[in-house]
């Protein structure tokens, strides 16, 4: 319903204003809106040794007496970074930082006052 209602407005209204206004319309594409390239974060790579470490110890300076394993996942992450700089590529590894990046994202402390997670797709 939302698309029909966008389509005739870009169909039929958009049309009318260029004529009122004594211009020249130009028909836009629904489409095309939908199409345009998402932000890329300032190309900022994502779930890193380094990201990891900052999540880690943002967690343990915040909440230093609810976030009590802190030491523990600083440890893991020791661990992964060493298998990762002797092999950039070595899959397991990758696969390892980003379960521990899933879990202690959500250790976070703050997630305890909810009972349910809403995710939006987008």
């Amino acid at each position: 319903m939302k698309r029909v209602v966008t389509l005739l407005f870009f169909l039929v209204f958009v049309p009318m204003l260029g004529l009122c206004c004594g211009q020249e319309a130009q028909l836009i594409k629904p489409s095309s809106v939908h199409n345009k390239p998402r932000p890329n974060n300032g190309d900022v790579p994502l779930n890193t040794v380094d990201s990891c470490r900052r999540l880690i110890n943002d967690l343990i300076a915040t909440y230093a007496d609810e976030f009590p394993d802190g030491e523990k996942y600083l440890a893991q992450l020791d661990e992964i970074a060493a298998k990762l700089e002797e092999n950039p590529n070595d899959g397991n590894a990758k696969n390892a930082l980003e379960a521990l990046v899933r879990k202690v994202a959500l250790a976070n402390p703050l997630l305890d006052e909810f009972n349910k997670i809403v995710v939006v797709r987008r």
